[in-house]
């Protein structure tokens, strides 16, 4: 594959990407420290307007057609909802510019070099272990097969950061980088991190080995009925997991299982079947879902912990077909860009990495990466 950046900007280290990097860490730094450096986050919200500004700056980026009709189609969305709802949910604001922020993240490809890569995860992997040796966690055990987390008090966000370290690595062959995004992500907790992990590994795996699978358009398809498919699934996944439940005889509380999700999801079906139907094409708004979710919640949980229905209940049955088919093109550029795809649709499934900048960043810049990247020492 060609590449598709101007010659001159792999005879020097693109400012651009460094300063997206820099920014992106110090808000990372207000992510994984406690109380007094946690304001530090919001300094990632710099990314997206940076790339926005550049290509008036910087001849080292490409734009995104498809990507940027989807963010144009998210912004008319937004308003679409607002409209249509009764009142805008508190948290429209909040999901309305990050989600727009992040689509900028895709739509705007600056040049990454793996190095890039390495040196983010790198910085990102010493927070995670003074964290980790400084924050009373309770120990490593094996309490995650029963409950949300390895432990209860570690908060656990890089369980989903460490799944996409290990797919990128495994990616291009990096076996030390791989071992380590592993024991982040273990450590982090997640059990969902796992499985997305896996997914991702099986997928680029597999899709080095089919070539005429390993096509732009092949890609696109697999990407568009594994994401429907997954999308159908999570809609579903409380009653699906009630019906196993049941069936099994299980004695664990589906409710410590599903770690609060069960009583989230059982509010916001019976919201979406009051719906009428304009609300029900366009959906309640942004940020509808977790206004549910707190009110249910008595303002314990601030989200819904499952994007693919947050996504149904805040955009509608057209929002959420049109981001599907949006999502599988961003994700449809590489064999790599899927594996981190197919990992990101699994993560939606019990969580809400579409508002997580700190998650976004990194898979644009690998995603960036992929385009210029050609796997010759991939899975090696």
């Amino acid at each position: 594959m060609a590449s598709v950046y101007p010659t001159s900007v792999h005879r020097s280290e693109p400012v651009l990407t460094g300063l997206l990097i820099g920014v992106y860490l110090i808000g990372y730094i207000g992510i994984s420290t406690v109380d007094q450096l946690t304001s530090l986050r919001y300094v990632m919200y710099l990314v997206p307007a940076i790339l926005l500004v550049s290509p008036l700056v910087s001849h080292n980026t490409r734009l995104q057609p498809n990507i940027l009709a989807l963010l144009l189609f998210y912004l008319a969305l937004g308003g679409t909802g607002w409209m249509v709802s009764p009142g805008l949910s508190d948290f429209f604001l909040r999901d309305y510019i990050i989600i727009s922020g992040v689509l900028v993240c895709y739509a705007i490809v600056p040049y990454v070099r793996e190095q890039h890569i390495r040196f983010i995860f790198y910085v990102s992997l010493v927070l995670f272990a003074f964290r980790y040796a400084t924050i009373d966690h309770g120990g490593f055990s094996l309490h995650f097969l029963r409950s949300a987390s390895l432990s209860q008090s570690f908060d656990s966000n890089e369980g989903l950061i460490g799944a996409i370290y290990v797919i990128f690595f495994f990616a291009i062959g990096a076996r030390i980088e791989t071992v380590l995004a592993f024991a982040m992500c273990l450590l982090g907790g997640k059990r969902i991190g796992l499985a997305a992990m896996l997914v991702g590994v099986l997928t680029i795996w597999f899709l080095l080995r089919a070539p005429s699978l390993n096509r732009p358009k092949a890609r696109f398809v697999i990407l568009l009925l594994a994401f429907a498919g997954l999308n159908v699934l999570s809609v579903y996944l409380v009653w699906i997991v009630e019906t196993v439940f049941r069936a099994a005889h299980i004695t664990v509380p589906i409710e410590e299982f599903m770690a609060g999700r069960y009583k989230i999801s059982s509010a916001i079906y019976h919201e979406m079947s009051a719906r009428p139907i304009l609300m029900s094409l366009f959906g309640s708004g942004a940020g509808s879902a977790d206004t549910i979710t707190v009110q249910v919640t008595a303002g314990g949980v601030p989200l819904t912990h499952n994007d693919w229905l947050k996504i149904l209940v805040d955009y509608g049955s057209i929002g959420s077909i049109v981001l599907t088919i949006g999502l599988a093109a961003i994700f449809a550029t590489s064999a790599l860009a899927a594996g981190l795809g197919l990992a990101t649709a699994v993560l939606m499934m019990t969580d809400n990495v579409m508002i997580y900048l700190f998650y976004q960043i990194p898979v644009a810049l690998m995603i960036a990466f992929a385009l210029s990247w050609r796997p010759s020492r991939a899975c090696g």
